[in-house]
């Protein structure tokens, strides 16, 4: 005989629950509208939806935390919440929050370990919260320093311990190549728009609802390069036109950023990648493939008007634009006096020399300023306020990554390799860029993809593993 109990099963628990919550929800959102509006009600769904979508799909919220800075300003000038609560903050709480939380409910949390390179990035910061006793400029230095540990260590830690399977990996494709897909079309979009209606001047410099351009670029670039890579180890037809329109736009995109450091880091990265490839793909295709990427490029420096050029046509003496051109000079020289000036402080005195002026220290002596001001190049920038010590510290933290995923290359094979090879080169083009603009929290992505290229190496090891394992059992059988 069937019980008549209502709580007899879980399914008549589970759907006691979920009409209790749709109950609450319809009251909720009847008291919402009579009291704050049918917009501002809009906009809370919207939140609730979306951080129902985040908690179910991790990956995602991970990679809108590395892409935080591109939405920062927008959010920040139109929403009321975001002009009182710093974005980035929010962001990243909320992915640490969100992905702990997911660490939970997969029984996970006891398993998470520390990835290589987290000893000397601890030291590094350890060191950063010394220099604080000593800094110029206290107010930015400790700043920075919550920064690097709060941002920098969030995208490395949680990208690493968040990818654990084949599965993620692919999920983080589709989502990256969605969002950046998305931004790059928009922002294309609206330098056609504006330069049918004849509202382009010189030097002008598109990017995304008013961000930074280098960031933009930098942004761009590191996903250029990894779809790049992609397109190199790609054997399925559709998958490689998809990629390769991508590719076209991402490059267009980068292009009209008019910004010189991220795409003298693109052609960089451009030869280190096709220099690793050499011994991986047939020299014919790689020359098809070089031959084809450059050729984009240089049809778009035709096709594209002079006034999202005109900055790299001036490093040759060929702009048109006296401005410009003056502007130009004045940057570059700008930058070499700032890194003369960081590195003399370095070599100033004994103590200066092995332990920096102190995180954050650059402003005070370049600016006379405490604020948020640095010399736009991460290894003099970390020489000149952390000194020989600290310089030591990051290049072995890189040192040991880097080491570690060329010498690994070997063991994956088939698509998993260029997979993997994307990531560590995106890496490389926002390390190598890193030497051109911004500081060390500017320069965070560099961690999320050595977190993304220690946990697919990892996967694909396991993978090529138990091929060979299954392989031999065959052979034997």
């Amino acid at each position: 005989m069937q019980s008549s109990k209502p709580f007899s099963s879980a399914t008549n628990l589970k759907r006691l629950i979920l009409e209790i919550v749709i109950s609450l929800a319809g009251v909720t959102c009847s008291f919402a509208l009579s009291h704050i509006g049918i917009i501002k009600c809009g906009l809370f769904l919207l939140s609730f939806s979306l951080l129902f979508i985040f908690i179910n799909h991790p990956i995602l919220l991970l990679v809108v935390a590395y892409s935080s800075g591109i939405f920062k300003d927008w959010l920040t000038e139109k929403t009321a919440l975001f002009a009182s609560i710093d974005f980035t903050v929010f962001i990243f709480s909320l992915t640490i929050i969100i992905l702990t939380f997911h660490f939970i409910r997969v029984g996970k949390i006891w398993q998470l370990k520390v990835p290589p390179g987290f000893i000397s990035f601890s030291l590094l910061f350890l060191l950063m919260i010394f220099s604080l006793f000593y800094t110029a400029s206290p107010k930015y230095g400790l700043l920075k320093t919550s920064s690097f540990f709060f941002f920098n260590g969030s995208l490395f830690i949680f990208s690493y311990l968040a990818i654990t399977t084949r599965e993620d990996i692919n999920a983080f494709i589709k989502f990256f190549a969605l969002l950046v897909g998305g931004v790059a079309v928009f922002a294309l979009g609206n330098l056609i728009h504006g330069f049918l209606k004849g509202n382009l001047i010189f030097s002008y410099r598109a990017s995304f609802l008013g961000i930074n351009p280098i960031s933009y670029a930098n942004w761009i670039g590191a996903a250029n390069i990894f779809f790049i890579s992609l397109l190199f180890g790609s054997i399925d037809r559709t998958n490689k036109i998809f990629l390769g329109i991508l590719v076209v736009i991402l490059t267009a995109a980068m292009l009209v950023s008019n910004s010189r450091g991220p795409i003298a880091s693109f052609v960089f990265s451009l030869a280190v990648l096709g220099l690793i490839n050499i011994q991986h793909l047939k020299i014919k295709h790689l020359i098809q493939g070089g031959s084809a990427i450059l050729l984009t490029i240089i049809v778009l420096f035709f096709l594209l008007p002079e006034q999202v050029t005109s900055r790299y046509l001036d490093l040759f003496g060929g702009g048109s634009d006296v401005v410009s051109k003056v502007h130009s000079a004045y940057t570059i020289n700008t930058r070499l006096f700032a890194w003369q000036t960081a590195v003399s402080a370095a070599l100033s005195n004994v103590r200066t020399f092995f332990l920096g002026i102190g995180s954050g220290g650059f402003s005070s002596l370049f600016y006379g300023l405490d604020v948020r001001l640095y010399p736009h190049n991460m290894l003099i920038e970390v020489f000149c306020e952390l000194g020989l010590v600290g310089l030591i510290l990051l290049i072995s933290h890189f040192y040991i990554l880097f080491s570690l995923f060329f010498a690994k290359l070997k063991n994956i094979g088939g698509q998993d390799k260029f997979t993997f090879l994307g990531l560590v080169m995106a890496a490389i083009f926002l390390t190598f860029s890193a030497q051109f603009s911004g500081d060390l929290n500017d320069n965070r992505r560099i961690w999320f993809f050595l977190g993304l290229a220690l946990a697919s190496l990892e996967i694909y090891l396991k993978n090529a593993k138990n091929l060979y394992n299954d392989k031999y059992q065959t052979s034997n059988n």
